[in-house]
């Protein structure tokens, strides 16, 4: 008698193939989230793969950066393992220590010079119901604080506008 393997009756051994390459495909990314890697797919920063690494030198303008947010996790934020319990964000820095920073309701200036879209919003644009924070005034960074911009699509971006700078203690990583 031939040696015969059914794994699943009928038709759904046509799932079999299909279904090993998922699981293959998410213990890859798994594996390759562990090592540093990230997809963002979100619209606030450009949509690609980026490599996170330890901090090894003063952080500087330019530089993206994975960070634990200082607020408290939004419905429209994923759920994740930072403090407050979201996702880590990823933004690039547009202040560093020593920098002024001026919010008001037209935007932001960062040493004088407005970033563009950076008109804080009152409302999130996918929940018209949630009230963002409110953040005015002028402030100079200081020690191990940076300014976080969503530089990829700044109006739907939720960063430093909204909660002020970030410390460095809440940097998990930097790209760039």
């Amino acid at each position: 008698m031939p040696f015969s393997l059914t794994i699943l009756p009928g038709r759904w051994d046509r799932l079999l193939v299909p279904l090993i390459i998922l699981v293959d495909l998410t213990a890859s990314v798994a594996a390759l989230g562990y090592v540093g890697v990230r997809v963002n797919w979100t619209c606030s920063e450009p949509l690609g793969v980026y490599w996170i690494r330890p901090i090894a030198a003063p952080l500087r303008v330019g530089q993206m950066i994975e960070f634990c947010p200082p607020v408290r996790r939004y419905s429209f934020m994923l759920q994740g393992g930072c403090p407050g319990g979201s996702d880590p964000f990823f933004k690039e820095i547009v202040g560093v220590p020593g920098y002024w920073v001026t919010v008001t309701a037209s935007g932001v200036t960062i040493n004088g010079l407005m970033l563009p879209g950076s008109r804080p919003r009152r409302h999130a644009r996918s929940d018209p119901s949630i009230a963002l924070p409110v953040l005015r005034g002028t402030f100079r960074l200081g020690p191990g604080q940076y300014w976080t911009y969503g530089s990829g699509l700044p109006a739907e971006s939720f960063d430093s506008r909204y909660w002020g700078p970030v410390g460095i203690g809440a940097v998990r990583g930097v790209s760039g």
